[in-house]
Order: structure tokens, then sequence, then C-alpha cells
């Protein structure tokens, strides 16, 4: 009953003094009228509560010392032009007209299929090799690699996973599918294991996705709220089942890194607008990374200069720290 009181009456004098023109002296304990007891006995609570949270704050550093890498996927083909398929192949041959293009595209069983789930350029591939070689002079080594079903999202997980001598086994899982392309182009004809394989990556056939293929088809009709909550349970899926210590590399799209990235950092839950959905490609350039790491037990920090930024005359892959914390 007293602790009761005690938190009611606490409640009511921060109320209290967060208005600069309540009079205190209405406020009474029933048993002292000291005000001057009664502010010294709040702040001593108040520290005692910021005392527990900064323990508890160590405690999880301490104990979870996990690290998130969000990457964005590097250049797709269509980023040269949206008709490079019809520019690309004459009476059913590929050949290519810009030299960003690779000589050879990927194995595939029906070429139909890049149209909607493009690969990646010479210059995206490339990038993927150097960020990769970053990462290994930092020393950063994943444990676990997700990728979006996209092929783009997957040559990149594959080509940074690649280059380290650990190389972490690539998981694909469909709920990091893309929120915008999904309502664009609905949900494409993406690589079976068999294509993967024929073209050298190697992915983790143990792993249960949260969803299947199959099951992407459902979520065309998804709005902004239940994406975000889809993002939402991507990461918890993907972190609960890791080490406490595990680095994780996830590639995935725009939309998908702002709304994950967003989810973490927000103990109550941002709401994330279409508009900002559609839009984060403009502040998530290809190969833009965001790392995150525990901060408390429900919200996550994010971790600065993991690697260098790579610039090119108008091009970066530093994203836009205002659009991820506008506030």
């Amino acid at each position: 009953m007293s602790r009761t009181c005690n938190e009611q009456k606490k409640v009511t004098v921060r109320e209290l003094l967060e208005n600069d023109d309540t009079d205190l002296e209405g406020v009474s304990d029933g048993s002292s009228n000291d005000i001057t007891s009664l502010r010294e006995s709040l702040f001593e609570m108040d520290s005692e509560e910021e005392t527990e949270l900064k323990s508890t704050k160590k405690i999880t550093e301490e104990s979870n010392k996990m690290q998130v890498f969000l990457f964005r996927n590097s250049e797709p083909m269509n980023n040269i032009s949206d008709q490079w398929m019809a520019r690309s192949f004459i009476d059913g041959k590929y050949v290519r007209y810009d030299l960003n293009q690779p000589s050879e595209l990927p194995h595939r069983t029906s070429a139909i299929a890049f149209k909607n789930d493009p690969p990646l350029t010479v210059i995206g591939l490339r990038m993927c090799d150097i960020i990769g070689e970053a990462f290994i002079s930092k020393g950063i080594e994943f444990d676990l690699a997700y990728s979006s079903p996209s092929l783009r999202c997957i040559q990149t997980a594959h080509r940074l996973i690649s280059v380290g001598s650990n190389r972490a086994p690539l998981r694909i899982e469909p709920m990091l599918y893309s929120f915008c392309e999904i309502h664009r182009l609905g949900v494409p004809q993406f690589m079976s294991e068999n294509e993967l394989a024929t073209n050298e990556i190697i992915i983790d056939k143990n792993y249960k996705p949260f969803i299947n293929i199959d099951e992407l088809m459902t979520l065309r009709s998804e709005n902004c709220l239940h994406f975000q909550e889809r993002s939402h349970q991507a990461i918890q899926h993907i972190a609960k089942s890791a080490p406490s210590n595990a680095k994780i590399l996830i590639v995935t799209h725009a939309c998908n890194i702002h709304a994950i990235a967003r989810a973490l950092k927000s103990e109550s839950g941002d709401i994330v607008t279409t508009l900002e959905m559609h839009k984060a490609r403009q502040f998530y350039p290809y190969c833009s990374l965001v790392c995150m790491k525990p901060y408390s037990r429900h919200s996550w920090t994010q971790v600065a200069n993991v690697i260098p930024a790579m610039n090119c005359t108008d091009f970066t892959t530093r994203f836009n720290h205002h659009f991820l914390s506008p506030r």
C-alpha cells in the first residue's frame, strides 16, 4: 500500500515540477509539509532509477555484443537503363552495349526472368569486392549472412562474404524482399537453388526461412504498417536465432534497411510512412551500410564509421543520417 502511494506521489510531483507555474505548497505526503525534503526524495528516487538503468545497459552491452550489418544491394543492370533487356538481346543472344554490363549473364533457365530480377553490373560486382576487402581489413568477418531472394542482393552478399577465409553460410530470407518492388512489379521469378548452385553461389540449404517464396504473393496487399511489422519480425527472427556475439550481414533493399533500422532504434515503434519507403532509395545509395548493436533490452544504437565510405564523382555509399533519425 505504501509503495503504491509513493508511486502516485512521485508521478504527481513530477508533473508539478514540469510546470514552472505550479505551486508545490499544495503537495503533501500526509506526514510532512517539508517541500524541500520532498524534492530531495524525488530526485534521490530518480537517481536510483538512473543507476539501475545504467547498470542494465552495462549488463546488456557486456552480455550481448551482437552486430547487425544492414547492407543495400550493389548496382543492378536496370540502373544502366530500364530498357537494358530489349537492347541487350539480339535474336535471343545476349550482347552487351555498355561496358558496365558483364560480358556474360549468370546462368538462368529463363532469360526473361532477368527483367524483374536483374543481376549486378561490372561496377556493382567490383564495388562488392572492394567493400568486402574493407571489412576484412577492419577485422570484420561475418558469422551469418542473410539475403533477400532478389538476385542483386544474393550476388552482393555472395561477393561480400567470398573475400574472407571464414565464409559465412548464405541464407535466403523472403521476409527481406522489398515492399516497393512487390507493389510495383509483384513477385518475380527468383533463381532456384539449382540455378544458384550452377552459378557457384552456395546457400545454406538447412536454413528454414520465416516465410517461403510462395507466401510472398500474399504480401502484395500489405500496407506500410504491415510492411513495418514484417521488417520487425524479420530482424527478431534473425537476431533471436543467432549467438549473442554474432556479426550478422543482412543484404536487402533500401526500404527494408530503413524499416529495420527504425524498428531497432525505437523502443515505442516509430511509424514509417509509405512516402518514406518510396524515397528510401534516394537516401540509402547502393552498397550503403547501417550497422546496429544492442543498446538496452529493448532498443539498439547505430555504430558509426565501421568502414570508410566509397566516393566517386557524384556517387557515395554514405547513407543520409538525417533521414534515418529525423528527430
